[in-house]
């Protein structure tokens, strides 16, 4: 291997040392972050979400929203746009200081609003 070719095999380690660094860190970083939980219910069609939202100027990269029926809650796919679905709905989320969204039944379309349900 040529001398060229060890510094950009060397800078490629450490740039990849760096890189992973700061992932594990914006991982440990999150449980740190103040979390708002909040239930929504949507006012014509049954369903419920359970979501925690970060108070942090951008929320949409790591809030999360379950699913919750028949007592069980399920994790919904998330787009980072504060887009949430799963293979039943999709729940567009606006967070503020009160949390509402808007449900797309998948099957049908039919929308509903969502709201937070007050503690």
């Amino acid at each position: 291997m040529t001398k060229a070719g060890r510094e950009m095999k060397k800078i490629s380690m450490m740039t990849g040392a760096i890189l992973a660094s700061v992932v594990s860190s914006a991982a440990v970083a999150q449980d740190w972050i103040a979390q708002k939980q909040v239930r929504l219910t949507c006012s014509t069609l049954p369903y419920v979400f359970d979501c925690s939202i970060p108070v942090v100027a951008n929320p949409q990269f790591t809030s999360r929203c379950f699913y919750v029926a028949q007592g069980q809650s399920t994790l919904m796919r998330a787009d980072h746009r504060m887009g949430f679905s799963n293979a039943i709905v999709s729940l567009q989320v606006n967070a503020g200081m009160t949390v509402t969204g808007v449900v797309t039944e998948k099957q049908t379309g039919n929308q509903s609003g969502c709201a937070q349900e007050d503690d």
